[in-house]
């Protein structure tokens, strides 16, 4: 008390350490002084570093043993196991797309129908079968809030259905060729269409006149999200673009011919499936930093479009078809082929990963079928209805291959 009285300070409260310590960090050199809570974001990222580290975590929680170093097992995290076969299409499977809420899948078949099934790890059925189109469909988008879907054909239309009903709400005519994909903006009212025929068209849903369009390159693919547009070509060019300006911010080069793209969440990474003769390779660019920062290896494209998914509750995951039949899963970060599955009997042209269930994925064939896939634990755990394929199995020499 005595030496409290001499100091003139009010003692050994939190408040008064804080102000002693205030005015000898301003009498210390910067270079010296702990930033304030340092240790606990050191600790965080060591925690966040465990989780990057561990190829098969697949968990909404976060890591947060200190304790321990991060494990988890394939059987619990990843797809590898067979849970449904979809069988309802007549002829080739070309693309398919889970909902925002993951509760259903949309898919589009070259018989020139479109499916939406209800699917949980439990059930799978056809919930609605969209025909109209005159041609194969190619691509289905659905609506941000999940109303509605887009579905792209080559009878050179898009065509917009009501997710509920089924009913056709409009047809949009536009296009000279092909149609190749579609993509939503974020206001859920306007959409923007790309085709062989060289052009991007932007529509509003009940206007039957485009409200902009402009001509480029042969488009395969489109990506958008937080204001951006990415467009791939076959000319081996990518473009990125700035929405609602529509204004060309960068171009990406690639050395063999891209099919097809896949924008991460945060809209900084951009997957890139590459088609070539010798070594078929998935590309993923940092787009501010334009340039390529991990490759994955393994799968076979050289003839067909070939897509890729991010996947998993933190992105964690790349899935790729494969002209094999087989689907490949690598680590994001580490760029190692995890396992690939075995099931369908053709080119596996389109996989999805499903944004709510964190360990369901999906994938199409030209064997007309669609399988969904959940982790081995889980597959135990259902009725069993028919066989399944053998689980897929992570082979030394296939994860040195791709390292």
């Amino acid at each position: 008390a005595e030496l409290r009285t001499l100091a003139g300070g009010p003692g050994p409260t939190a408040a008064a350490r804080a102000a002693l310590w205030d005015e000898i960090r301003l009498l210390m050199p910067p270079r010296l002084v702990v930033p304030p809570r340092r240790l606990d974001a050191l600790l965080r990222q060591a925690l966040s570093y465990q989780e990057e580290r561990c190829a098969h975590y697949n968990r909404a929680s976060p890591w947060d043993d200190l304790m321990a170093d991060c494990h988890a097992s394939a059987d619990e995290s990843l797809p590898q196991t067979t849970v449904h076969v979809l069988e309802d299409h007549a002829d080739e499977v070309w693309y398919l797309q889970f909902s925002h809420d993951g509760r259903r899948l949309a898919s589009a078949s070259k018989d020139k129908t479109v499916i939406v099934w209800s699917v949980s790890l439990e059930s799978a059925s056809v919930r609605l079968v969209l025909r109209g189109h005159t041609e194969s469909v190619a691509f289905v988008a659905w609506s941000p809030d999940d109303t509605r879907l887009l579905s792209c054909a080559n009878d050179r239309t898009v065509r917009l259905w009501d997710t509920t009903t089924g009913e056709e709400l409009q047809e949009f005519v536009g296009h000279a060729d092909s149609v190749t994909a579609a993509v939503w903006l974020d206001d859920g009212a306007r959409f923007i269409s790309g085709g062989l025929d060289k052009q991007l068209i932007l529509w509003r849903v009940g206007s039957h006149a485009p409200l902009a369009q402009w001509t480029g390159e042969r488009i395969h693919d489109l990506a958008a999200g937080r204001g951006v547009l990415v467009t791939s070509a076959p000319e081996r060019k990518i473009r990125v673009y700035a929405l609602p300006e529509r204004e060309e911010i960068g171009v990406l080069t690639e050395p063999e011919p891209c099919t097809s793209l896949c924008l991460s969440n945060d809209s900084r990474h951009l997957l890139v499936n590459i088609s070539s003769e010798s070594r078929a390779e998935v590309h993923l660019w940092d787009i501010r930093e334009q340039r390529v920062v991990q490759r994955y290896q393994g799968h076979k494209q050289a003839r067909y479009v070939i897509r890729s998914v991010f996947g998993g509750v933190r992105e964690s995951y790349v899935a790729c078809g494969s002209e094999d039949s087989l689907v490949y899963i690598w680590n994001r970060h580490s760029g190692a082929l995890l396992c690939h599955l075995a099931g369908h009997a053709g080119t596996i042209n389109s996989v999805a990963w499903n944004p709510v269930v964190s360990c369901m994925l999906a994938s199409a064939s030209d064997d007309n079928t669609i399988r969904v896939w959940a982790p081995q634990t889980y597959a135990r755990s259902l009725p069993r209805r028919a066989p399944a394929p053998p689980p897929c199995s992570a082979t030394s020499s296939a994860i040195a291959a791709a390292a």
